[in-house]
C-alpha cells in the first residue's frame, strides 16, 4: 500500500518514528509523559489521495509497504477489542488508544491504517522523496 509523508528534511532515504515531533507539534508529548509504559513513537502518514494539514513539511515522501505488513480493516477491530478487554482501565480512552497502537508494533506491523484518517508508521521504513 502506498502513502506519503510530509518532512522538513530533505534528502531521507528511510523515515524513523523516533523522530515524530519534529514537524508540526502535535499531542504526543504530552501523551508519552502520561503514558510512558504503552507509548510507541510513529510517523503520521497519508494516503496518496488525501490532502495534507497546514504547518507540514515541504517535503514530499513515498512509502510502499506490504499489505501484509499494515494492520487495518478488521483485523484492526479485532485488535482494538482485544485491548479494550485486557486494559485495566477501559474508560481511559487514551490509555486504550496507546495499549492498542503498542499490541500493534508488537505482533510486528511496519503502519496501522485508519482509513480516512490515515496511518501511522511504527517502524523505520524506506521512503522516496517526490
Amino acid at each position: 500500500m502506498k502513502f506519503k509523508h510530509y518532512s522538513k528534511i530533505s534528502g531521507l532515504k528511510w523515515l524513523y518514528p523516533k523522530f515524530h515531533g519534529t514537524g508540526k507539534p502535535g499531542e504526543e508529548s504530552t501523551t508519552k509523559r502520561n503514558y510512558p509504559e504503552v507509548y510507541k513513537d510513529r510517523l503520521y502518514l497519508y494516503h496518496l489521495e488525501q490532502s495534507p494539514e497546514s504547518g507540514l513539511g515541504v517535503y514530499l515522501y513515498s512509502l510502499d509497504i506490504p499489505d501484509k505488513k499494515i494492520l487495518g480493516g478488521s483485523l484492526r477491530l479485532e485488535l482494538w477489542r482485544k485491548t479494550e478487554r485486557s486494559v485495566e482501565n477501559i474508560l481511559d480512552r487514551q490509555l486504550v488508544a496507546q495499549s492498542f497502537i503498542k499490541n500493534a508494533y508488537q505482533k510486528g506491523y511496519i503502519a496501522i491504517d485508519f482509513d480516512y484518517n490515515g496511518a501511522i508508521l511504527l517502524r523505520p521504513w524506506r521512503a522516496k522523496q517526490k
